[in-house]
């Protein structure tokens, strides 16, 4: 049995319930952790993959999972090279005129 808000209610604001719905009977496949400082992700024994998923404002990467076989990937998005290329296009206009 795992507790995913082991402060609730001391940082989290909850109401109070006869039965705690933030108790996991079952160990999930896939448990995220969102808005981190870089992506990582690990196996436990158990079979679950924790991923942390980055700060997309920051790092400009969204993770990817692959339901098949739970594999996980990164795609970023960078602007820089796509402008370099396209000025890079734009002066090789300019010298051929």
């Amino acid at each position: 049995m795992r507790i995913v808000y082991p402060t609730c209610p001391d940082t989290l604001r909850c109401y109070p319930l006869t039965k705690d719905p933030f108790l996991i009977k079952s160990s999930p496949h896939v448990y995220f952790c969102a808005n981190q400082s870089e992506f990582d992700t690990k196996v436990l024994d158990n079979g679950t993959r924790l991923i942390c998923v980055p700060s997309f404002k920051k790092t400009r990467q969204i993770v990817l999972i692959d339901l098949r076989d739970l594999s996980v990937f990164t795609i970023k998005f960078d602007c820089a090279d796509l402008l370099r290329n396209y000025e890079d296009r734009d002066e090789s206009k300019d010298n051929t005129n």
